[in-house]
């Protein structure tokens, strides 16, 4: 396992949903065990100040890396974080290029991360999910034109001590993530007790 630092260290289970704002000056994640995933919002939510059960988050910063040091630590973090939590789902905030005021070195960092992100998750049989900015806003705040002060805001609120406004964006995409993730598993089950009524009628 990697022994790159800022994982986290908090007794969790694994097979639960791991989310990203990638930054390289600072890197948002989030992680929720099954166990949570299957209680929320009641055992990772509105509980009080301070860490939740089942959660744990963080961020890891690059800043201080050049561009070709970045392309190394990043993946070999991120693969500390996957072999350390072990989710089954990866959800990432989608890069977003706008020509106007994006450089080409910022392109080159979110579309490279993107790649890194992909590559990393692929190696452990994980297709990593993207979603837009503007729903992950719109999902954890109610509006898609929420700043960052706002996701900081909404993060403390429910109980969360998040360290910077990447950590609040990456629980935004975890609460999304978890959302959607049940959803599916709602459907899954649904579509099971169809298909089980369907055999027993034959």
């Amino acid at each position: 396992m990697s022994q790159e630092p800022d994982i986290g260290n908090m007794p969790i289970g694994p097979a639960g949903i791991l989310a990203l704002d990638p930054s390289k000056t600072s890197t948002g994640w989030a992680y929720a065990d099954a166990e949570a995933v299957d209680g929320w919002p009641e055992i990772a939510i509105g509980k009080g100040v301070g860490p939740h059960k089942g959660v744990v988050y963080g961020a890891r910063s690059f800043k201080d890396d050049s561009y070709d040091w970045w392309t190394l630590r990043f993946p070999r973090w991120l693969a500390g974080v996957l072999d350390r939590y072990r989710p089954v789902a990866v959800y990432a905030e989608e890069p977003i290029f706008r020509p106007q005021r994006d450089s080409k070195r910022r392109c080159e960092i979110m579309f490279g991360g993107k790649a890194l992100i992909v590559a990393t998750c692929m190696h452990r049989q994980i297709t990593p999910q993207w979603v837009e900015p503007t729903e992950i806003k719109k999902h954890f705040s109610g509006s898609g034109m929420s700043g960052k002060p706002d996701m900081l805001a909404i993060a403390r609120g429910r109980g969360w001590a998040p360290q910077n406004d990447n950590v609040a964006d990456a629980l935004g995409v975890l609460d999304l993530a978890v959302a959607r993730e049940r959803a599916g598993m709602r459907l899954a089950r649904r579509q099971a007790r169809i298909d089980s009524a369907i055999a027993a009628g034959r």
